[in-house]
């Protein structure tokens, strides 16, 4: 008897890494809709689970008001809750000359082509042009998530921001050797930035070479230069109408919502929560945060610097994006649009299901992994109290992520 079980517990444990990443998305799946849905009373449930405004589109909206500001009104554009950058815009102001629900439709389009490319075109750039499990998986999960149903709804461009940054990332890696083609990367790379500041953060995947250090350093500085001086592209009082909106969002701790998953709005969470709402309880929480949000990312690069890896690091592409969605002071849901297509781009990368095959032992990891990614796709009204904020889940994945980076095997060393 004994023996029988050992041989059934050693063939799950053996199971392929898409049967373990399955198996995380259905154990959310049931506990974060079956569970609230069926079985929260004698009925079933239909939860509003997106906060839906009228008219659809509301953000489009402001970002044309913003436009409309510079271009007719003639002021500047840092009305009301304006926290784009300047460049934002002059880029939309040509969508002025077009009905509202036409240029809606259109930024819902684009969006959805976009999402379908990073998800299902990208990563297979890496795979030899073939469909494989988890490009299929992350794109279905993500067209019917609840944060990308939510970037569509408010007409956001997070999804647009992040093409153009990731397309630059892969332009640069599988064109090294092409000046002109460095170069397209650069300039895409600097409008995903002034569109939505941070995709800054992936500047650090703009390595090939981790020994390189002082190329390295002296890109870094370069782009970061020429992003900052694109803010004063409107001139230096509007320059300075965008610094102050943006320190007025990070010095406000009154006011927080579950589908704010930014560190800064977590810790007002918790301390509302479980503690006296007390300043010095909230800045202790985001330090607790963001120095293991930090220590995560610094170890990865660590890693890849002391192997000396060249080219596309997909570890740290994740924990850029992982990043990119909780420093910002204001981080919505929405922005977890952004997170299938990056997963999706480690889990289908060309070494990861050998390394997986290799490490049995990361089997429970790839299981944590995938149940913290997929209980993002659930909106916060399927949820119980702390998990409502998303933020728990993102760090979760970070920390696993981290984890297997730092107990897989060097790309030289894994053969077929």
């Amino acid at each position: 008897m004994m023996k029988r079980y050992h041989s059934f517990f050693l063939s799950v444990w053996n199971l392929s890494p898409y049967v373990w990443a399955l198996l995380g998305f259905l154990v959310a799946y049931f506990v974060f809709f079956i569970v609230p849905t069926f079985f929260a009373g004698h009925v079933m449930q239909f939860f509003q689970y997106l906060p839906a405004l009228d008219p659809v589109g509301y953000d489009l909206m402001q970002a044309l008001s913003y436009s409309r500001a510079w271009f007719i009104e003639k002021r500047s554009p840092y009305i009301g809750m304006n926290l784009y950058p300047p460049l934002v815009s002059v880029l939309f102001t040509p969508l002025l000359f077009f009905d509202f629900y036409f240029s809606y439709k259109l930024i819902t389009v684009v969006n959805f082509l976009l999402f379908s490319a990073m998800t299902l075109l990208f990563p297979m750039i890496k795979r030899d042009a073939k469909f494989f499990p988890f490009t299929i998986f992350f794109f279905i999960t993500g067209v019917y998530s609840y944060g990308f149903q939510f970037e569509l709804e408010r007409g956001q461009f997070n999804l647009i921001a992040m093409f153009l940054c990731l397309l630059s990332i892969l332009l640069f890696h599988n064109f090294s050797q092409s000046k002109i083609w460095r170069k397209v990367s650069y300039l895409l790379f600097t409008i995903s930035v002034q569109l939505k500041v941070y995709p800054i953060i992936f500047l650090i995947a703009l390595v090939d070479d981790w020994k390189d250090i002082k190329n390295n350093i002296r890109k870094i500085l370069i782009m970061s230069v020429v992003n900052f001086v694109l803010l004063f592209i409107l001139g230096p009082e509007v320059f300075f109408d965008f610094i102050e909106a943006i320190m007025v969002q990070i010095t406000d701790f009154g006011s927080f919502w579950v589908g704010n998953h930014s560190v800064k709005s977590f810790s007002v969470f918790v301390v509302s929560k479980l503690l006296h709402q007390d300043f010095k309880y909230i800045l202790f929480v985001q330090a607790v945060l963001y120095t293991l949000l930090f220590l995560c990312f610094f170890l990865i690069m660590f890693r890849a610097y002391k192997r000396g890896e060249k080219g596309l690091n997909e570890y740290l592409l994740l924990g850029c994006a992982i990043l990119a969605l909780l420093i910002p002071p204001v981080s919505h849901d929405y922005k977890l649009s952004i997170l299938p297509a990056f997963v999706s781009f480690l889990l289908s990368s060309n070494n990861f299901e050998k390394f997986f095959n290799r490490n049995k032992s990361n089997s429970l990891s790839l299981f944590i992994l995938l149940f913290a990614y997929s209980s993002t796709l659930f909106s916060f009204t399927n949820k119980p109290l702390f998990l409502q904020n998303n933020l728990p889940s993102l760090v979760v994945m970070l920390l696993t992520v981290t984890f297997l980076y730092l107990s897989s095997t060097p790309v030289s060393d894994i053969s077929d």
